[in-house]
């Protein structure tokens, strides 16, 4: 009896599962299963498996026995768990004063303009604050309690939780409270124990803990998986991937490591087959059925530490891969005035309509619709009974009926074909923005690279994406439909070890991390199998400047060596280098390794296949196109396209102007033949596809801008804060889209840019000119922003800009942020119409003397050089994306496609004004003075909006340029509109607003300004709001809180409660209106300055009651190890925010001094001196109610 053994690689992914099936003789098959298939089987990994077994027994008879050799294996399992939220029953310890805090997280919200904030629930089922604190250096400040911990660990065992994570602040700087809690739980039957030290072991306690959490939660999950599966399949060897792309038995994959599992196996792969192939610089482009996953390799594989997956903090060492939500089965609609593709998919069950089963067009149906994919050269694995072929009729009325209900509604005239075509550019137009967004950040030209595409749907779209980002060349190895599974059969197999440093970057560490490798490497042998290859090891080390947080891996070797690598790759990554900053040690990252052999399929000898032509729609017309098996083309063999290439799993589309050759290993190579695009040049007839095209593009610039000004930017306010705002303009200064961070800032930059346009007679390409005047379109000074024109054919058609919040811009206290400024003078350096750049040139002297000779100069100069100098080259990048947007649809369709984007958008908000009423308001502020709005319908679908009656100018630094009054009323408009549209000047066109001269929301020059873009932003807002009746009060406030001595400076904003509204309750903890900035991790500001928090966490019972509660407020309380000047600078500390509709207020804020255990209540803005062992508690207010309590 012959043995045969068969090597499985799966990847289990969210619609297809693919598996590849390859025996000691290199013979390989593949196929693919559905996910989800009830009706058929419990697990597709297992039933595909046995049934193939099955066959090959059925196939070769009794002379042969067919074992299983070994599964390599990535899996969605974690993934899906983490989604559904159907993990182990967990209970979280936190240290005392921090049990909140997985709920506050980083404070901001991830949906600028929804009223009802909703954020992923922790994943927890309880939370146990342990009696126990360490300080920043491992300190012990109190024991752990352990009895009194012990009843609520029993409490918590009692409700059924078997999973215990444990993240204690500061357990990196010393581990043995964990350890000791950890030991308590063992004791008490815990069955899952995760310590934080352990897990994730790293400075910042937010990603640490919550990356613990998940790891405890989702471990059982996928350890209950992997056991059902060897139970089916027998306990072969068994390896998984990992989201770093190393594989590693089932005894040491863990759910923090596996969320990303699936993709890591396509990059490996991805990464593999190019080299093989001769390629070394690729963009993976894996399309499958619900998303697409892109990547980037060059030499090395594109690794991050960070990341955020399904709205929870992830930190553990991955390969960085970008998705969208652009797959096969991503759902295709139209919303009345544009074609929209995803962001929701239909999953694979129903999936397409295709499919047979569901009545929702997908992206695949488009590719069926026109005939790319025919039924009789796919796999017959559909309908109600799993073995249905595709079902192209259903498809073909259900675009049909879509394509009437189009023409109806807009009175066109597309036929169906030409529909499903615009559908498939708008699909192919969001997958190549997310490759624009990977290159980017990491700073490429992509017209060095080669697109190596994979998935079940990327051979169907490689040539349109190409074409789209200028690309010429495609790849596609002969196992592309499945290269993911391909993945985990090429992949290492591998083991780490982190280790916590934080120590500079000199001699004696390095002899240290060397000193531990013998005995870590040792460890390391004895988790690797035996037998799988020679072991190479490595130790990298994740180096960032000191008070930063942006980390590179640099591998360890000499310190000259690694301090010029590290130089060198932080200015290509972010643009400068710091030469008089130390470079720190974060963590050391120890590397065991087996690689594993590329093995491919034998050498398909050629078969002479019958070639049959079909009808196939391409881009605008029927064509009779060749349908060509793969195995029936030769090596070094062209086909010119148009051409369909296909085999049992996959289907290649080649687009008339491409041409494929086959290489060595069968695997094809596509190139274009021909001018890249076939697209009218400036057509200016309004379509559904390209309002939609235009919508994504505009705001892709914008993103672009700011990837770039972040990755450049030198201070921490822009680079980690994200206090900034990109936006491009028409050639009036006409808002057309924006990339927001900071709320407050929009609406307000169009002002700036008319004044730079109306205030500048002879404008040069290579100009850029820069203000902060609160006067002209300013907020307040340290918001920079740099305005540069774009030039086409010698003519200004738009402009861009660029607004960043710089550190320090003078004034009488550093930061510029002073509470008791009654002059703008007092706040910094006004600048007004500063030319920057004059014609590519920086004014570097003229900027030295506006900067540093005034009486209140710059308290570092060169930071705001660098700064500015990255402002200017955000404003490059969009001047250089749109005028290759002009190349491609010419000067006229751009220009007008920016009116009807702005036509779009006054659209909708013509149709929320609809339902809006007349209503007045006066909001009392705790300086004395009050907003009050007047709104008022002229038309059906036009607002007046008022301000008359508002206090006038005040002596303080309320004052509140008019610019941030435009900027809040173009926020509550957008707020009203639920549909994802773009924020831009057609919101304001309904609009009219009247805002008197010298009064607080429209001061004279010199009125300081300071509070008015922080705090009285938010009352705007809020007046607009209650006058309207849609929401109760937020809290009205940032809680701007400053402290220092002459050797520290601190800065941030609290969030606070959210007000109910009709139908949702308010959101606890969360920024709110204005602002979205995010507060520094705990453990960073214990870190950097000498400070305990002693407590962060919801201020419970503050929302106001109502039939919809308001949210809640944050209680914070530092402890001062120093002498400090505190600054506090917040509002609603004696007003309530307010309740509607019959809704109760929401508590308002306090602020406390502490002193030698005497309580005495601060003002809502003064300036303290604060002795060592004083505490600063703030109590943030709630926000209000909506609708009468029900009794």
């Amino acid at each position: 009896m012959t043995n045969i053994h068969w090597a499985f690689w799966v990847d289990r992914g969210g619609t297809f599962t693919d598996i590849i099936a390859v025996n000691q003789h290199n013979e390989m098959h593949s196929f693919k299963l559905l996910s989800e298939d009830p009706d058929n089987y419990e697990d597709a990994v297992s039933f595909g498996i046995q049934r193939f077994i099955s066959q090959q027994k059925k196939c070769q008879g009794s002379n042969s026995s067919h074992l299983i050799s070994e599964i390599k294996m990535g899996t969605t399992v974690a993934t899906n768990a983490l989604l559904e939220q159907t993990g182990e029953k967990t209970v979280f310890v936190t240290t005392k004063g921090f049990a909140d805090l997985l709920i506050i997280r980083s404070q901001h919200r991830q949906h600028l303009f929804k009223q009802n904030i909703e954020r992923e629930p922790p994943l927890y089922h309880s939370v146990i604050e342990a009696p126990e604190r360490l300080d920043s250096q491992g300190k012990v400040l109190e024991e752990v309690r352990l009895k009194e911990l012990s009843q609520k660990l029993k409490i918590a065992k009692e409700q059924g939780c078997n999973s215990v994570a444990i993240a204690l602040l500061h357990s990196t700087a010393n581990p043995a409270h964990e350890i000791e809690i950890a030991n308590l739980a063992k004791e008490l039957g815990f069955t899952t124990i995760r310590m934080s030290h352990q897990v994730s072991p790293a400075p910042k306690i937010l990603p640490r803990a919550e990356t613990t959490l998940l790891d405890a939660y989702l471990s059982p999950v996928l350890e209950n998986y992997i056991n059902r599966i060897q139970r089916k399949l027998g306990e072969q060897n068994s390896f998984f991937m990992q989201s770093n792309g190393a594989l590693t038995t089932a005894q040491f994959f863990s759910g923090k490591d596996a969320v990303l599992s699936g993709p890591a196996g396509g990059i490996v792969a991805m990464a593999r087959t190019a080299e093989a192939a001769g390629f070394d610089k690729v963009i993976g482009f894996d399309m499958g059925g619900t998303s697409t996953d892109v990547s980037l390799y060059a030499g090395e594989f594109d690794n991050q530490t960070e990341n955020q997956v399904a709205g929870h903090y992830l930190r553990v060492p991955m390969l960085a891969v970008h998705t969208v939500a652009a797959g096969g089965g991503s759902k295709i609609w139209f919303d009345g005035k544009r074609f929209r593709v995803g962001p929701e998919s239909v999953g694979a069950n129903p999936g397409p309509v295709s499919y047979g089963k569901g009545s929702e067009l997908a992206v695949t149906d488009i590719n069926v619709f026109c005939g790319k994919i025919r039924p009789e050269y796919f796999p017959n694995v559909f309908g109600s009974d799993g073995n249905q072929p595709l079902d192209v009729n259903r498809c073909k009325e259900t675009f049909k009926k879509l394509t009437q209900d189009v023409n109806q509604q807009l009175n066109l005239n597309y036929s169906p074909e030409e529909l499903a075509q615009d559908f498939l550019v708008i699909a192919v137009n969001a997958m190549a923005n997310a490759i624009k967004t990977i290159s980017t950040r990491k700073g490429i030209a992509l017209d060095e690279f080669v697109l190596n595409t994979f998935g079940g749907a990327g051979g169907q779209h490689a040539c349109l994406v190409a074409e789209e980002l200028g690309m010429s060349k495609v790849f596609i190895h002969t196992q592309s439909s499945v290269l993911s599974a391909y993945g985990m059969g090429c992949g290492f197999i591998g083991t780490d070890t982190q280790i916590f440093i934080d120590s500079k970057l000199e001699q004696s560490c390095i002899q240290s991390l060397y000193s531990k490798q013998s005995n870590i490497f040792e460890q390391h042998k004895e988790e690797l199998p035996e037998q799988s290859g020679a072991v190479t090891s490595r130790i990298i080390c994740w180096l960032h400047y000191e008070n930063s947080e942006l980390t590179i891996p640099v591998e360890l070797q000499d310190l000259t060596s690694m301090q010029q690598e590290f130089t060198s790759a932080h200015k290509q990554q972010f643009g400068f280098s710091l030469t008089d900053s130390p470079i720190i040690i974060r963590t050391a990252e120890y590397q065991s390794n087996i690689q594993q052999p590329l093995r491919q399929s034998e050498q398909q000898k050629t078969k002479h296949l019958d070639i049959k032509h079909h009808k196939v729609w391409f881009k605008n017309r029927y064509l009779q196109t060749p349908f060509i098996p793969i195995e029936s083309v030769s090596i070094g063999e062209i086909i010119q396209g148009p051409a369909i290439i296909y085999d049992k799993n996959s289907t290649i589309v080649l687009e008339p102007n491409w041409h494929a050759e086959k290489i060595n290993g069968n695997h094809l190579v596509l190139e274009i033949s021909s001018s890249l695009r076939q697209i009218k040049l400036n057509d200016t007839e309004l379509t559904p596809s390209r309002l939609e095209i235009f919508n994504n593009l505009f705001m892709h610039i914008a993103e672009q801008m700011g990837a770039v000004l972040q990755n450049t930017a030198q201070s921490v306010n822009i680079k980690e804060r994200l206090d900034f705002s990109c936006a491009i303009f028409d050639c009036h200064g006409n808002l057309i889209a924006n990339a927001p961070h900071m709320p407050v800032h929009l609406g307000s930059m169009s002002d700036s840019v008319r004044h730079v346009i109306s205030n500048n007679s002879s404008i040069k390409p290579g100009d850029s000119f820069m203000l902060n005047s609160p006067y002209h379109g300013g907020t307040h000074l340290p918001d920079i922003t740099v305005i540069s024109p774009v030039f086409i054919d010698q003519v200004i058609r738009y402009w861009v800009a660029s607004r960043g919040h710089h550190a320090d811009i003078g004034g009488i206290t550093p930061g510029s942020m002073p509470a008791s400024s009654t002059n703008i003078a007092q706040e910094g350096i006004l600048i007004d119409n500063f030319k920057l750049v004059d014609q590519h040139q920086i004014n570097d002297t003229a900027l030295n003397e506006l900067l540093t000779e005034g009486e209140h100069p710059v308290r570092n100069y060169q930071q705001n050089l660098n700064d500015l100098k990255a402002q200017v080259a955000a404003n490059q990048r969009g001047i250089r994306e749109l005028k290759n947007a002009v190349k491609t649809f010419g000067e006229k369709t751009v220009s007008r496609y920016m009116d009807y984007v702005q036509d779009n958008a006054e659209h909708a908000i013509r149709s929320a004004i609809k339902e809006l009423k007349d209503g007045h308001y006066q909001l009392p502020l705790d300086i004395g003075a009050h907003i009050e709005v007047t709104i008022r319908k002229t038309k059906a679908d036009e607002l007046m909006i008022d301000f008359s009656g508002t206090s006038e100018q005040q002596n303080n630094n309320f004052n509140a340029p008019k610019s941030v009054a435009r900027a809040a009323v173009l926020y509550v408009l957008r707020s009203l509109v639920i549909d994802d549209i773009p924020l831009n000047e057609g919101c304001l066109r309904p609009v009219s607003m009247t805002i008197p001269e010298s009064c607080l929301l429209n001061p004279k020059f010199p009125a300081a300004v300071v509070a008015g873009n922080v705090e009285t932003s938010q009352a705007v807002t809020d007046a607009i709001f209650a006058a309207l009746k849609l929401q109760a009060g937020a809290q009205g406030t940032m809680n701007n809180i400053t402290f220092g001595n002459q050797h520290y400076q601190y800065y941030e904003t609290i969030a606070g409660g959210s007000g109910a509204g009709n139908g949702f309750n308010g959101a606890d903890a969360i920024q709110t209106h204005m602002t979205n900035s995010r507060i520094t991790d705990p453990e960073i500001v214990e870190h950097r300055y000498p400070v305990i928090l002693e407590a962060f966490k919801i201020r419970k019972g503050s929302g106001g009651q109502g039939l919809f509660t308001g949210g809640a407020g944050i209680e914070r309380c530092f402890l001062f190890k120093q002498p400090m000047t505190v600054s506090l600078l917040t509002g609603n500390r004696k007003h309530h925010p307010f309740g509607m509709n019959g809704g109760e207020p929401g508590a308002s804020g306090r602020n406390f001094l502490i002193h030698k255990g005497e309580k005495e209540s601060l003002p809502s803005c003064c300036e303290r001196q604060l002795d060592k062992g004083d505490r600063l508690l703030i109590l943030t207010p709630g926000g209000g109610g909506f609708g009468k309590p029900e009794s």
